[in-house]
């Protein structure tokens, strides 16, 4: 989406609505705190952040539940902002013993955000379309965003579904998951990649609870998603999915050429290896 839109509308729109306002705050502090050089600056901002964000999630839940052509583009840009708040803010450590969560912790624990960005984007489609927001219902951002170079890893991908244990019959439900799951990122991937931050709610509930239980497959797509995400480039992808590729690729065993070639790609792909290693 344009920058004038988050610069612009979106600005506006915070001083209508309180909640919008706080979210922004929220998430400008938490860049601060999520950039610091100094335990002691980092925790400050994390509180801060941790303040107005709880200010906005209070204000924003009953809006939530009753959704209408005057607040939906506000909750829109809410819950957009929240997640990269939620997500970043629980990686941060609040100070003394507290190191803060891990990569996949901080995706399982804002899942309940991601889930609700899908669902918004559902109930309001209707006012969402001919708002300020329209681009999020594009199937493609720009032309020029189609990115080929993805489309092996892809294909590697599900090489890896269609050998895993998933593609026997007793685990017929799961392996339509996995399939809908990987189909679904390459689509975000290849034509829609602003969209791929609500990614794991697309999948559903079942995928988060597998990846909170650390399902080889699960965390073997997810480490593709972390790919994806810091594709983006901005400062919350770049910082989320950089860790998230390291924290899977060290807790994945390699089972086969195939999984090995695949943790090597993501991992050079976020740049924590070269080429040449």
């Amino acid at each position: 989406m344009d920058a004038h839109i988050w610069q612009g509308v979106v600005t506006d729109l915070g001083l209508k609505f309180s909640f919008l306002m706080d979210v922004m705050l929220a998430l400008s502090a938490t860049q601060i705190a999520a950039e610091a050089d100094s335990a002691q600056a980092r925790s400050t901002y994390t509180s801060i952040a941790l303040e107005y964000q709880n200010s906005a999630v209070i204000a924003a839940r009953p809006e939530l539940l009753n959704v209408c052509a005057d607040n939906c583009n506000a909750l829109f840009g809410f819950t957009i902002l929240n997640i990269p708040t939620s997500v970043v803010l629980a990686q941060l450590p609040t100070g003394g013993e507290d190191t803060g969560k891990s990569p996949l912790e901080s995706i399982v624990i804002s899942s309940e955000w991601i889930s609700c960005l899908v669902s918004l984007m559902t109930a309001a489609e209707p006012w969402l379309r001919h708002g300020p927001f329209k681009e999020a219902y594009d199937n493609c951002d720009d032309p020029e965003m189609y990115d080929e170079t993805m489309r092996q890893p892809m294909q590697r991908l599900t090489s890896l579904l269609a050998r895993s244990k998933y593609a026997g019959r007793e685990y017929t439900q799961q392996f339509k998951m996995f399939s809908h799951a990987v189909e679904l990122l390459e689509e975000r991937a290849m034509r829609s990649r602003s969209m791929s931050i609500a990614w794991p709610a697309e999948i559903g509930d079942v995928f988060v609870q597998m990846l909170k239980e650390r399902d080889q497959m699960a965390l073997m797509i997810t480490l593709h998603w972390g790919v994806v995400l810091h594709s983006l480039k901005n400062w919350w992808t770049d910082f989320t999915g950089k860790r998230l590729v390291d924290q899977i690729s060290q807790e994945l065993p390699r089972e086969s050429g195939v999984a090995e070639e695949a943790v090597r790609w993501a991992r050079i792909h976020v740049g924590l290896d070269s080429q040449e290693t």
